[in-house]
């Protein structure tokens, strides 16, 4: 990782003059932001957007379509920020893949159409209906032990016997690996196998359909070829898959992303764009982002929330009326994407203004808990996360997994109101009105429902902070809030929070507190289960809510599940 201040010198000093370059044209940009502003889903804006500069490659109009992107971008606009994230979004193997087989839907409908066949199966096809009675089997035993039913009704299309009892096993195995969850020796091979069952159904509905192509339809085989090759991409991207996850790789399966850029577009088109890129030097900007992202991926939503704490950073030093420029997105998330490492990112302040910065960022803090409603833009933006430490500015990064709500706009503009506060807005909003109209000399109650659901918030906001979190953990406004510290329990990845919760009592006693000792025993925090074993009692715990803790093998810690079940031969 990168600590040198002088690669940081944009948020030190002002953001650098970029050289002078023309323009693109306002219709280019319109057209931009149109397609931007009107696809939803990042990931099917970055389909369109990647899709639009494969037609263009060949043309010198690919140049111009990444210069509006650029200028968008560096000119803070939502349709600039959207696109950028769109570029910039990565994926992981499982992520792109896993959605195309968890319906089971291939499978389905070469069931469905066996069913109407008349003529014998060949033997390839035999051994796939083989393979399906003996899954249908093993996913019934398993929701039988596990006294589960279907997600669904199987009145409903697409659930009905035995498609329900295989869509939500299916489900269930994709959501837990995804979530980090440990899979099971069996269970990974009841995963493989139903993965391989959807995948070789697939396949063969796209033999068969190529079977029954009239090769003399020119207009038909320009339409389909593409199709057909870009299933067969994904066929054998799957069978890797598998294999991964057969071979227990469950890391590089899920979590190892990729751009995902690299998924829509070929590779010859890829080193195409590239070279699209670093040939213009007007593009320097754009082309080192996205080199930056794929020797050092970050996702988009981590990106986001260290590039809004950078922005919110450099207004700070830049103060009230000051002429340096403001740190840009492009900046923002080139320092980010170039210096982060191990889930933080960690810039050199230059000793000259070492104590300036300290200063500004302690008085800074203090805003993030101020009574009021915020700012849009970097001015109001928490800065939870961010602290200096031996001389290093560091910024907490979201870990993988976090339920962090997404910006607006995917990236940060100066429009935005931080995601993790605008849900609590209107609330503060009123509350700010209420006291403009009580005047100075009346006090007015705050409204309870607002207050808890603003601390609440704010606490969240700042997890990554472990200081702030314990400090907020010795406030008795806050712990008193029903379910706010087993929110914190449940979220926080630092033993030492976890081993506070546990040793005072007013954090896991009480009304308030009723779910806290739960959520420490799921914690997979590594934390001594000399002290987690005081929550291992029917006081704290129900015999049912830890008879079904001692079960959760692939949720919980080996070594809690002893201890549970250590305590329960005890009961008898």
């Amino acid at each position: 990782m990168q600590t040198g201040a002088d690669s940081a010198v944009e948020l030190w000093f002002g953001a650098k003059e970029r050289p002078a370059r023309d323009d693109p044209a306002g219709d280019l940009l319109d057209q931009l932001r149109e397609l931007a502003l009107g696809t939803t889903a990042s990931t099917a804006l970055g389909v369109a957007l990647f899709e639009s500069l494969r037609k263009q490659l060949s043309s010198g109009r690919a140049s111009e379509i990444l210069h509006g992107v650029q200028t968008l971008a560096e000119a803070g606009d939502p349709a600039g920020a959207r696109l950028l994230a769109a570029m910039l979004e990565v994926v992981s193997p499982a992520a792109r893949l896993l959605p195309l087989v968890r319906a089971m839907s291939c499978s389905r409908r070469l069931w469905l159409s066996r069913l109407a066949g008349e003529d014998r199966p060949g033997a390839m096809l035999q051994d796939w209906l083989d393979r399906l009675e003996g899954l249908q089997t093993r996913c019934r035993d398993k929701f039988a032990r596990e006294g589960r039913q279907p997600e669904r009704s199987p009145e409903l299309p697409g659930w009905e016997v035995p498609w329900g009892i295989l869509r939500s096993v299916t489900s269930s195995f994709i959501d837990r690996a995804g979530a980090g969850s440990r899979l099971e020796a069996e269970e990974l091979g009841l995963f493989t196998d139903l993965v391989r069952l959807e995948v070789d159904a697939w396949q063969e509905r796209i033999s068969h359909l190529a079977g029954t192509v009239d090769p003399f339809r020119v207009a038909a085989i320009t339409r389909l070829l593409p199709i057909l090759s870009r299933a067969d991409a994904e066929i054998r991207d799957l069978r890797h898959l598998v294999q991964l996850v057969g071979e227990g790789q469950l890391e590089e399966a899920f979590t190892h992303p990729r751009l995902r850029a690299l998924t829509i577009l070929e590779a010859n088109e890829f080193s195409r764009l590239n070279r699209c890129l670093n040939e213009d030097a007007g593009l320097k900007p754009l082309a080192g982002l996205l080199q930056l992202q794929q020797e050092n991926p970050l996702p988009v939503h981590a990106l986001a929330y260290g590039a809004a704490r950078l922005m919110s950073v450099g207004q700070i030093l830049q103060g009230e009326g000051g002429d340096r420029q403001e740190l840009d997105l492009l900046d923002a998330c080139r320092l980010i994407l170039g210096h982060h490492a191990t889930g933080e990112l960690a810039l050199q302040v230059p000793a000259e203004i070492l104590p300036q910065v300290t200063t500004q960022l302690q008085e800074a803090h203090g805003r993030d808990t101020r009574v009021g409603c915020p700012l849009p833009g970097p001015a109001g933006w928490p800065l939870g996360g961010v602290e200096i430490l031996v001389g290093q500015l560091v910024v907490v990064l979201p870990e993988a997994g976090s339920d962090f709500p997404p910006w607006p706009n995917f990236l940060p503009t100066p429009q935005d109101h931080d995601p993790l506060l605008a849900s609590i807005l209107p609330a503060l909003r009123k509350a700010d009105k209420d006291a403009e109209e009580a005047g100075d000399e009346e006090e007015v109650e705050p409204n309870a429902d607002m207050a808890a659901s603003a601390m609440k918030n704010l606490v969240l906001a700042n997890i990554q902070s472990t200081s702030l979190v314990l400090g907020f953990l010795r406030n008795p406004k806050f712990v008193g809030i029903p379910g706010l510290v087993e929110s914190v329990a449940m979220r926080t990845r630092n033993p030492r929070v976890i081993e506070v919760i546990s040793v005072d009592r007013t954090l896991h006693t009480g009304f308030a507190n009723r779910g806290v000792a739960l959520a420490c025993l799921r914690s997979p925090v590594n934390v001594s289960v000399k002290i987690l074993r005081k929550f291992i009692h029917v006081k704290y715990i129900s015999k049912i809510d830890l008879k079904r803790l001692s079960l959760d093998r692939a949720g919980i810690r080996k070594e809690v599940i002893r201890e549970i079940e250590k305590y329960l031969e005890t009961l008898g």
